[in-house]
């Protein structure tokens, strides 16, 4: 995760093995206030408007994970029993005749690689965690896939009107096509127009630091806010609308290819069976897998090469988010010396705020 890039190792262990006790001993309420305790304390004369809605989203979000449990399954028989319980529909489809061998190949493979998952149970129904995993993974996907697409369709050649098929190369010339939206306002003296103050005000904060800010207005444009409510706040309802504004507009925090949607969707499956939920799957296996499934449901149904990710690189990978399109954080397969840049007061931000929610945990929960 961007965020956590560069923080110390120390505060994020310690911030991990506080809200890890707090969970054990159900001191969920601590876990929430500490979070509301850390935000008020960075904001302090952020309005209620714009913080509650961001609390309750936090709220809701731990509330649902503390449903969920994950054990291991007694064998692999009982795994894939399962599977075909839930997807009984696509492995008969899988036996027609007149089905692809592309999708057969897919179905055959998730079926054997059922004995690599676990056992996910969420409100007394059982199912397959990595399986539901891939599945939000690829819509999340497939749904940025899409809106770039149209996007690309709507782009005239050399204009620019977003960040994701910006033509330019540095921050400041790939900004540039918002300048004379702001001319005419920036040009009269006499007139002072919140809106577009902050709207500048964002602007300025991406021209200057474009991974964090790219990200602060994805996180807050997936906060549902009221609006009826923030009319009775000028400040907080000019804010929350300029956010909207510009998610049209600095919808990436860098130029995006298609294939970077593409690839960190096959990264994705790398990522859960070699970190997320670590089974043994044997490398060389998870290597054609993710061949099989891309061949089916991506750019590289005329892949040549024997790999997309060979056995060797998956062995080897480090995995490290290095995009953001349309609030989907993109995953990629990298080496320890590419990075994303991070401000030196972004870094400072995150780390107090971390260091905040351990100080309340350990003086309340634990």
């Amino acid at each position: 995760m961007y965020e956590l890039q560069d923080i110390n190792q120390n505060i994020t262990q310690n911030l991990y093995n506080s809200i890890k006790k707090a969970f054990e001993k159900n001191h969920i309420i601590y876990i929430i206030k500490a979070i509301e305790y850390a935000i008020r304390k960075e904001l302090p004369n952020e309005p209620k408007y714009i913080i509650d809605p961001i609390i309750i989203k936090a709220t809701k979000e731990i509330q649902n994970a503390t449903k969920i449990k994950t054990i291991p399954f007694k064998s692999s028989s009982e795994a894939q029993e399962l599977f075909k319980k839930h997807y009984k529909p696509y492995l008969d489809l899988a036996d027609k005749q007149d089905c692809s061998k592309e999708y057969r190949d897919v179905i055959e493979m998730s079926y054997d690689l059922a004995k690599y998952d676990k056992k996910l149970i969420y409100e007394d129904q059982e199912y397959l965690f990595n399986t539901l995993y891939l599945l939000q993974k690829r819509k999340e996907h497939f749904r940025a896939d899409q809106k770039w697409l149209k996007l690309k369709s709507e782009k005239p050649d050399e204009i620019n009107f977003n960040i994701a098929h910006n033509t330019n190369k540095s921050i400041k010339e790939q900004i540039s096509f918002l300048n004379p939206m702001y001319k005419p306002y920036k040009a009269n003296p006499y007139t002072h127009d919140l809106g577009k103050q902050i709207e500048l005000n964002i602007i300025d904060g991406f021209k200057s630091d474009n991974y964090t800010m790219a990200r602060s207005i994805s996180a807050i444009n997936d906060v549902k806010y009221d609006i009826e409510k923030l009319k009775y706040d000028n400040y907080s309802f000019s804010c929350i609308k300029s956010f909207k504004t510009m998610k049209n507009y600095l919808d990436a925090d860098q130029d995006i290819e298609r294939k970077d949607i593409i690839n960190s969707w096959l990264t994705n499956i790398a990522f859960l069976y070699s970190k997320v939920n670590p089974q043994g799957i044997p490398k060389t296996k998870l290597a054609n897998y993710i061949n099989t499934v891309a061949k089916y449901t991506t750019i590289y149904n005329l892949q040549k090469n024997k790999y997309i990710f060979s056995p060797e690189k998956l062995r080897e990978a480090t995995y490290r988010e290095y995009k953001i399109f349309k609030n989907l954080r993109l995953l990629e397969i990298t080496n320890k010396r590419k990075k994303l840049t991070k401000s030196e007061e972004s870094k400072l931000l995150t780390e107090r705020y971390m260091k905040n929610v351990t100080k309340y945990l350990h003086k309340y929960a634990l």
